[in-house]
């Protein structure tokens, strides 16, 4: 029996909940593409548009935010220091901005380049 989970057996949990989450929200043309996880919440970008399952501080509410590629109209990817990047990413749309941080540089490198393939497109 182990005591403790370890940080991968978390994620995949996570993952698991996050999925059988989205399947309710996903409509029938659209698939999801990718998925990325922050610290309590994740974003998912399907061939349509981008979801942000947003848990509020403090509370077991979710926020569901839809984000259409149509209305994107930029996407920015922070850098820390040197060549690193920092794994925080800000998504325009129209005059509101949504500022998310992502669980590592590499996953912010990667939602920046999907998106960007699919806002570009």
């Amino acid at each position: 029996m182990k005591l403790f989970e370890s940080k991968e057996d978390k994620i995949k949990k996570v993952l698991t909940k996050a999925r059988e989450e989205t399947a309710l929200l996903i409509l029938p043309q659209e698939t999801i593409q990718q998925m990325y996880l922050l610290t309590e919440d994740y974003l998912i970008l399907t061939n349509k548009r981008v979801l942000l399952i947003d848990k509020s501080l403090g509370s077991n509410q979710r926020s569901i935010v839809t984000i259409p590629y149509t209305k994107i109209e930029s996407v920015s990817l922070a850098k820390g220091n040197l060549a690193v990047f920092s794994p925080e990413v800000e998504i325009s749309v129209g005059s509101s901005y949504f500022d998310f941080k992502l669980r590592t540089p590499d996953d912010a490198i990667d939602f920046y380049r999907h998106l960007s393939s699919y806002i570009l497109s």
